[in-house]
């Protein structure tokens, strides 16, 4: 199979391809199987840039100048492997890109131009995190109206917005990839920034067993370190982050200065900001997910904090009470990227209160919705006792002896004479009608009546 692609670049743009995932049979740098080849045209002019097979994950190759990219993909008649997810990167000329795991911002260490907006993809390697080192970080002051650096993860989420003079910070991300967005106003313009990416075993701790602790545990957390985790919560259920342990550098106003743990979810909506000692407090969060935030700087570290978390029966419409960022809260912190599913248990003194509020409605309700049940099943049973069991009014005795021959039972014969023979014989039934308000006719089961029946000797019959 021989296929190509031609992949154009936008003018004044630079290209980065994105090897997301890449196996093919063959082994670099001769690739006499299958392969992937590059090549850079410019001015209706091919050149190959490159030829690719084996294993590439989460790698990245800079693409120069050119008009367009034009991927040429072939495979021979033996093996065949899974192939290849790639991803396009474009920026504009001049940002530059990643080089041996260095990003520097465009103009480095002269200063960097006015009004430009660059992105940087950096690939994770799998199972491994990522640390981000500010080698050297200098940008004019105000993340909302002036310069700044964005990190957000593969998720889409903001993990944080350095502006100001961070050198020699840390942030430690997992996931597939990083994006770095830089923007310049047209205003004051610094030094710009110097980062370094190393990958490495997990920083920030996986969740084990629904449990997150803090980088180092038990031992004390590194200093200058910014860890995120998001944890996604159930349709329709609140998220419960209990502090099984929790020991921050204490502060005033955790967010201004110090240590602290901030929980958000998708929304931005904060569910609180924790620093000091907080074992024991627990936390509910709504939404699709939790985000989880830990900053520590460069003074003090303590042991951390250990978090459990519970996704309990508690619906999400209950409303939830959230912990202003403004008040000094101290609750156990958890900031790793977890994707694992949840279960939970949970307690907390705001939300306790309406859970438990919200049960002695439910269990009032049914109490009374019991109670008006009862009384009217006692009310139609009283209703139709009274109808079934009313007394007799009145008895018609039957005026006339007459009787059809299947009423009676024919026993002995009594004695002859003119008009006919007499028998002995007992009735079926009771003579006469019981009549009752219900209208119904009572018969019993037995015979209850010895009568003498005369047979007249003019009739066939036996009346």
């Amino acid at each position: 199979m021989d296929c190509n692609y031609s992949v154009p670049i936008p003018p004044g743009m630079t290209m980065e391809i994105v090897f997301n995932y890449f196996i093919l049979e063959g082994q670099e740098p001769t690739c006499s199987y299958d392969y992937l080849q590059v090549a850079i045209k410019i001015n209706h002019t091919s050149s190959v840039y490159g030829r690719f097979c084996g294993r590439r994950i989460r790698t990245m190759v800079p693409i120069p100048a050119g008009d367009s990219v034009v991927l040429t993909f072939h495979t021979d008649h033996k093996n065949q492997e899974k192939g290849f997810h790639l991803t396009f990167l474009f920026s504009k000329d001049g940002c530059g890109s990643v080089v041996n795991n260095t990003l520097k911002s465009p103009g480095y260490p002269n200063g960097y131009p006015k009004d430009m907006d660059c992105e940087f993809l950096v690939p994770i390697p799998q199972n491994m995190m990522l640390n981000i080192s500010f080698i050297d970080f200098d940008l004019e002051d105000g993340c909302m109206y002036a310069d700044y650096l964005k990190i957000i993860n593969d998720r889409g989420q903001v993990v944080h917005t350095y502006c100001g003079q961070k050198t020699r910070h840390d942030v430690i991300l997992s996931g597939d990839h990083v994006v770095m967005k830089f923007h310049s106003d047209y205003n004051i313009q610094r030094r710009g920034f110097l980062i370094y990416f190393t990958p490495g075993p997990h920083g920030c701790n996986p969740l084990i067993k629904n449990t997150l602790k803090s980088p180092g545990y038990p031992n004390n957390y590194p200093k200058n370190t910014d860890c995120t985790s998001s944890v996604p919560i159930p349709q329709g259920m609140v998220m419960s982050i209990h502090f099984k342990e929790f020991d921050l550098e204490s502060s005033a106003h955790c967010l201004q200065r110090g240590d602290y743990l901030k929980i958000t979810n998708e929304k931005n909506q904060e569910f609180g900001v924790y620093c000091g000692q907080e074992t024991g407090r627990t936390v509910y969060v709504t939404g699709k997910y939790a985000l989880l935030k830990f900053h520590s700087d460069r003074d003090f570290q303590n042991r951390g904090f250990v978090l459990y978390f519970a996704v309990p029966q508690v619906p999400a419409t209950l409303q939830v009470t959230t912990v202003p960022a403004t008040l000094q809260i101290t609750t156990v912190p958890a900031t790793l990227q977890v994707t694992t599913e949840i279960t939970q248990r949970i307690k907390d003194e705001p939300t306790q209160r309406t859970v438990v509020a919200s049960k002695v409605v439910t269990y009032i309700l049914s109490g009374v919705a019991s109670i008006l049940f009862l009384l009217l099943c006692f009310i139609i049973g009283y209703w139709c006792y009274k109808r079934s069991a009313r007394p007799v009014h009145e008895i018609i005795p039957f005026d006339k002896w007459e009787l059809l021959p299947e009423q009676i039972e024919h026993e002995e014969e009594l004695g002859r004479g003119a008009f006919g023979v007499v028998y002995k014989a007992t009735l079926k039934r009771r003579v006469g009608i019981e009549v009752f308000d219900t209208e119904k006719r009572l018969e019993p089961k037995k015979a209850c009546q010895v009568v003498a029946v005369k047979v007249l000797q003019a009739s066939n019959s036996l009346e």
